[in-house]
């Protein structure tokens, strides 16, 4: 939505699934209802009565009807399914479109203290399912006959932007459905198999969270470390380990400084970035462990506290310690496409759309995505290249770990706690969802020019779900949601 569309992304702040019945909560759901009843009846005044004072000088009735009249006229009405709730203020409701009967659409609705709209908007999935209190015997050929009908049917049908990828599903480590969808390479027609390697983008997160705790258990480091004890000079103080894995440092963006002070002609490695905080010191978001707020930062300083313990390159140690011994024969650290020109077989070669050249291309090639090549060296926050056909064995290596105590492994999936007493969604690497009626969910995406990327784990079913893609296709988490909404029960 051109007006309102809000960023909530997939880094939505998930806690449960609604069920108190207090008096705020019940303004709230008043509010959503009386937005959606507006809009199926295209009463605009409606829509518009409950937004805060300040909203209502940008966002008038003309503005609504212009919205909303073209929303309506391509989905039709709409009816409520459920609503949950991602944040204090922030409510998420499933919405069922009459015009589009096999699909669903997600509205984030943000609210002020008093209970008014402060923005609303087209979001993606909060990735929380209803407790499965009689798990289903999956038949491997009926589900993959539904995964195919859902797939034909919302996501490869448009012939200009389907999704180009791969699907794999498990069920105790055993696979449901594993198929490859368009071409590794769209100019050669490269056909995608179980070994061709995409970038996991902010997935490769969940592997340097494991290398850490690795070095936790040989007794070389200890989460609640500071960033000093392996870079002294760092310039901000009272931050640990943890804080960096669980994106409660506070500290800035390296993206957005890099952007602003980095010389482009060059390619940045890990230790430029630090050099960059040293010399510009842009101030902190917040006092560490006060907030949660995702932040790539965290993990390129992890990446070298992995080194200075380790006394070997990230690359290294991660195949040395986490690919070989699992038997990842095609996973590696690929940080040396452009800036080494090395050449990797079997790859996925990225795309995005360009709607000024009306087709898909590198994005190399395209100015607004240059950040590609001058941070195509940086690792920890990324940069881990893998198949399918490997992360069948990593998704089996958190069911049942062999390279970590399996102590570490649930510490690393269980809530943080944050200095008020307050859970986060995040664990060290792994988003967290569910709990109490909702399925739990250990869950993490990627996302870079040219790539998505999504693992889910519903540890209890022992049912999990990949889906990597190489042409940024943009519907990869209504995607992911769809599966695991047939996985789960249908």
């Amino acid at each position: 939505m051109k007006l309102f569309r809000l960023i909530i992304g997939l880094l939505c702040y998930t806690v449960t699934v609604l069920s108190a019945q207090n008096d705020t909560h019940a303004r709230r759901m008043a509010v959503v209802q009386q937005v959606i009843d507006g809009y199926n009846r295209h009463d605009y005044a409606a829509m518009l009565q409950p937004w805060a004072g300040w909203a209502k000088l940008l966002v008038t009735k003309s503005k609504l009807r212009k919205e909303f009249g073209a929303y309506y006229e391509k989905y039709g009405s709409a009816t409520i399914d459920t609503v949950t709730y991602s944040s204090k203020y922030e409510y998420i409701a499933k919405l069922i479109m009459v015009k589009e009967p096999v699909g669903a659409l997600y509205f984030s609705f943000i609210f002020s203290d008093n209970g008014k709209i402060e923005g609303f908007g087209e979001t993606n999935p909060p990735m929380i399912y209803k407790k499965c209190l009689t798990p289903k015997s999956l038949d491997s050929l009926g589900f993959s006959n539904k995964v195919d009908s859902l797939l034909q049917r919302k996501y490869l049908s448009d012939k200009t932007k389907a999704f180009n990828g791969s699907v794999l599903v498990l069920d105790n480590g055993q696979p449901l459905y594993h198929k490859h969808f368009g071409y590794a390479d769209l100019k050669l027609k490269t056909q995608i198999n179980d070994s061709t390697r995409y970038d996991l983008a902010s997935v490769s997160k969940q592997f340097t969270a494991v290398a850490i705790l690795q070095l936790q258990a040989s007794g070389k480091l200890n989460v609640a470390d500071s960033i000093q004890k392996f870079i002294p000079d760092f310039p901000y103080r009272g931050i640990s380990i943890e804080n960096l894995l669980t994106h409660t440092s506070g500290l800035p963006e390296y993206m957005a400084l890099m952007q602003k002070y980095w010389d482009k002609s060059k390619f940045a490695s890990n230790y430029d970035v630090v050099e960059v905080l040293k010399m510009h010191r842009p101030k902190v978001q917040f006092a560490p462990n006060t907030r949660f707020e995702y932040c790539n930062t965290g993990y390129v300083l992890l990446s070298i506290i992995i080194e200075k313990a380790s006394g070997k390159s990230y690359s290294g140690y991660l195949t040395d310690k986490v690919f070989k011994p699992l038997g990842m024969s095609h996973t590696l650290v690929y940080n040396t496409r452009r800036a080494a020109g090395e050449k990797l077989s079997n790859h996925a070669v990225g795309y995005v759309y360009s709607d000024r050249k009306g087709r898909y291309e590198v994005p190399d090639s395209l100015a607004e995505y240059q950040q590609v090549i001058y941070l195509d060296a940086i690792t920890g926050d990324g940069n881990i290249n893998s198949c399918t056909q490997d992360l069948q064995i990593w998704e089996q290596e958190l069911l049942s770990p062999t390279i970590l105590p399996g102590k570490l492994l649930s510490e690393a999936r269980a809530n943080h706690t944050l200095s008020n007493g307050e859970n986060i969604p995040y664990g060290y690497g792994f988003f967290l969802t569910g709990g109490g009626s909702a399925e739990p969910l250990v869950f993490h995406t990627g996302g870079w020019p040219g790539y998505f990327s999504i693992l889910m784990n519903f540890l209890e079913q022992k049912k999990q779900i990949v889906i990597l893609t190489n042409n940024s296709f943009d519907h990869f988490t209504k995607m992911a949601d769809d599966i695991a909404t047939l996985l789960l029960y249908e």
